[in-house]
């Protein structure tokens, strides 16, 4: 099989493998090397524990998940993620767990041993799917709950609590991501997107008015109320003027 080719403009899909079977492990390695140019093996574990912690640091796109492994499966691993922000695809030598595994609405089911003709097409696709979201306007949110696509023009700000943050919608609706505001603000256009705050990002679109009240905060047209850093009210002020096209 030769390697598959993507538009070089995508980005790379930031992958981590959990698997206990070395010989899996570099198996997937390489894989990934030999035939997925979009994709990265950025670590991997032999443990659900190892895997969380892995996962925890390295806040990948992508999970390669072996299911059954000492002290605790690949359920336990996604247990530890209620609000999850990765894709999983997992692989696996056991056909029975199928339909345990498709409540945690997973990218793929691979079954071992491992042949680029699967694996190569199941990274393909959803690499293309998570590439093509950026361009679309849209913030792709992966939770235990399911896959949520939200358009950038719907949400409104989004507030940091450790290393989560909360997305908050023109409807009222409030998502929770397992990822830092700083690398959500990433995934987002600069502009309308501002980052006001050490712990708050604003759509510039919602505001309504920039008050001096509780030291500056910027009202949404949802009647919300963000904090606004005394030392960003004035390049606030400014993109709120017209000086810059949001």
């Amino acid at each position: 099989m030769e390697k598959a080719t993507t538009d070089k403009s995508t980005t790379t899909l930031r992958t981590v493998v959990v698997d206990d079977e070395l010989r899996s492990r570099e198996l997937i390695a390489s894989l990934i090397d030999r035939y997925t140019p979009f994709a990265a093996l950025v670590g991997s574990a032999a443990t659900a524990l190892e895997g969380i912690r892995c996962i925890n640091e390295l806040r990948p796109d992508l999970v390669l998940l072996d299911i059954e492994m000492p002290n605790g499966n690949a359920f336990d691993l996604l247990a530890a993620f209620p609000q999850r922000d990765f894709e999983v695809i997992f692989t696996t030598a056991h056909e029975h767990y199928a339909v345990q595994a498709i409540k945690t609405h997973p990218a793929d089911y691979l079954l071992k041993p491992l042949d680029p003709e699967h694996f190569v097409p199941a990274l393909l696709a959803l690499h293309a799917k998570l590439a093509a979201a950026p361009r679309n306007g849209i913030l792709q949110l992966h939770t235990t709950q399911g896959h949520f696509f939200l358009p950038h023009a719907d949400i409104t700000h989004v507030d940091a609590d450790g290393s989560y943050s909360h997305v908050h919608l023109l409807s009222g609706e409030r998502h929770t991501m397992s990822q830092p505001i700083g690398k959500v603000e990433t995934d987002l256009p600069a502009p309308p997107f501002f980052r006001c705050h050490h712990s708050h990002l604003l759509n510039l679109r919602h505001v309504k008015a920039l008050l001096t009240a509780d030291g500056g905060l910027a009202e949404l047209v949802n009647g919300a109320r963000v904090p606004v850093a005394s030392r960003k009210q004035t390049e606030l002020l400014r993109m709120l003027n017209g000086s810059i096209v949001i």
